[in-house]
């Protein structure tokens, strides 16, 4: 059965593997491990649990204490919350799948705010990109650059394949081996379907945070676009830049991209606008 999460249980999902990633390393892992596992056992046996209150049903966590509060809507499983059991375990009880189900109240905030397929794959992980990845790296920054020209053909039209192969070689490998760079990897088996790159760096010494992750590119293949993969790649360079003491992360998007959502939902806010006017050499001025 197809599971689907409610924006709300998504940024919960998201701050809760944050928040044990700080507490201790690789303990956000294990809980996207657990939750992934109680998930995929939802799906297939989604009515097994009681019904309570005559609503929703709900699944325990074995070793983290939370709990996944779901109901069964339109032949999909909906989560509604991946709550802490003793943290106010029933504060999201009011809320409403899009359609309104179960008594017909349409959340506002269901309504406008964009849905998650679920992000839990078994085949797909995420990790630091090594140098034997380079080259799958380079097939998709090559992809994105290409969707860019659609935005505007003048400014991000590349030059020819022959002169630029050597230096976004050149580039990328240097990226991946720069102890200031954080390049991640989205696998599904043994194919990359994702990547990520940021650089973390000193902002000039007039501003009060001192230290800001740069995302330089994300690179999503097509067929796994909508699927959470830049999600589970944000995550992680979070998680790692946190570590490192970081105080921000921030990115440029093109104003006619559409994934300004997917950076939207991780919780960026737009802050600059840059502007760009293409103008006509004229040797005679």
């Amino acid at each position: 059965m197809e599971v689907l999460l409610l924006p709300e249980a998504a940024q919960e999902f998201e701050d809760a593997v944050v928040y044990l990633e700080e507490e201790e390393p690789g303990l956000g892992v294990r809980f996207r491990a657990e939750l992934d596992t109680h998930v995929k056992w939802i799906a297939q046996n989604p009515t097994i649990p009681r019904l309570r209150d005559g609503v929703y049903r709900r699944v325990n966590l074995q070793v983290f204490p939370f709990f996944i509060a779901y109901l069964i809507n339109n032949k999909s499983v909906w989560i509604l919350a991946i709550a802490h059991g003793h943290r106010r375990p029933d504060y999201w009880i009011d809320r409403r799948t899009p359609d309104g189900h179960p008594d017909g109240s349409v959340n506002s905030d269901a309504r406008s705010a964009p849905l998650y397929t679920l992000i839990f794959n078994e085949m797909m992980h995420t990790r630091l990109a090594t140098p034997s990845d380079t080259q799958d790296m380079l097939r998709l920054w090559e992809l994105m650059q290409t969707a860019h020209i659609a935005y505007d053909p003048r400014y991000y039209e590349l030059a020819d394949r022959s002169r630029y192969l050597d230096a976004a070689v050149r580039y990328i490998d240097g990226l991946v081996n720069d102890p200031d760079a954080i390049c991640i990897v989205c696998t599904e088996g043994e194919h990359v379907v994702g990547s990520l790159v940021a650089k973390a760096e000193n902002k000039a010494p007039v501003y009060s945070e001192s230290t800001v992750a740069s995302i330089d590119h994300v690179c999503v293949d097509e067929d796994h676009r909508g699927k959470g993969v830049f999600r589970n790649m944000y995550l992680l360079l979070e998680s790692t830049v946190s570590k490192r003491g970081v105080n921000s992360i921030e990115c440029y998007v093109d104003c006619e991209n559409t994934a300004l959502a997917a950076y939207k939902a991780v919780g960026m806010i737009p802050r600059q606008i840059k502007v760009v006017k293409h103008i006509q050499y004229n040797p005679n001025n």
